[in-house]
Order: C-alpha cells, then sequence, then structure tokens
C-alpha cells in the first residue's frame, strides 16, 4: 500500500522548491535557440568576431543566466520582464547581422521565428507570474 507510482515517484524526483529549470519549456526552446545560433555566429568575418560576436555569445548566456535565476526566484514577474527586454536586444543584433549581410535571408527569417516563440512563451510567464501575486 506504501509503495508509490512510477509517476509519483518522478514527481518526488524531479521536484525542487522553485521548479527544475530543465522542465522550463523556456529554458529548452532559448537552449535551442543557442545551439542552433552559436555555430552561426562563429562564421562571421574574423574582423567581427572580437566586437559583435562576443557580445551576441555575451547576451546568449545573459539570457540563459535570466532563465536560470528568475525560474529560481520569487520575483518572477521582474526577472522574465529583464529577459524579454533582453531579447528585444538580441533581436536588435539579429537585425543588425542581417543588415550587415552576416545572415542569409532564410537564417534571419528562421532565428525571428525561434526567437518570437520564445516571446510568446515568456509573456505566458509573466502572465502566470502576474496572476499568481
Amino acid at each position: 500500500m506504501n509503495e508509490l507510482t512510477d509517476r509519483q515517484k518522478t514527481v518526488q524526483v524531479n521536484k525542487e522548491p522553485f521548479g527544475a529549470v530543465e522542465n522550463l519549456k523556456l529554458f529548452q526552446k532559448f537552449y535551442d535557440f543557442m545551439t542552433y545560433f552559436e555555430p552561426i555566429i562563429e562564421r562571421f568575418p574574423n574582423f567581427e568576431k572580437s566586437a559583435w560576436c562576443a557580445e551576441a555569445k555575451k547576451q546568449l548566456i545573459r539570457m540563459m543566466r535570466i532563465i536560470i535565476v528568475t525560474n529560481k526566484s520569487r520575483q518572477k514577474v521582474a526577472g522574465w520582464h529583464e529577459f524579454d527586454t533582453e531579447l528585444t536586444v538580441l533581436k536588435m543584433y539579429i537585425r543588425r547581422f542581417r543588415e550587415k549581410k552576416y545572415l542569409s535571408t532564410k537564417t534571419y527569417e528562421h532565428s525571428v521565428k525561434l526567437l518570437d516563440e520564445i516571446g510568446k512563451i515568456t509573456g505566458g510567464l509573466i502572465k502566470i507570474a502576474q496572476n499568481a501575486r
């Protein structure tokens, strides 16, 4: 009678006080975007790698950190708003990369599509956090 079902065991193992970031859809989508976009950045011309390339990589890391910290925080609304702001900055970088011809139209469109999806998830998390207050 005291035995737990497989589902109950899984829930107990994966349960953290503020949620496991690996279970967060935003984390996975953004991680997938990073995996997609980092090799593209690496192909930028050498003279740009020290400027735009470095800044874009820092931006990706900064955003991943915000996801992790916010997910562990009790102040989720402010964290998700910060992430949303940084997402806008990243979109500006990507737009600039396209203007400089570092990204093909196809790559640019795919990147924007992925970031729009991430933005929708972020908007949903902001609404959930606001309603939880």
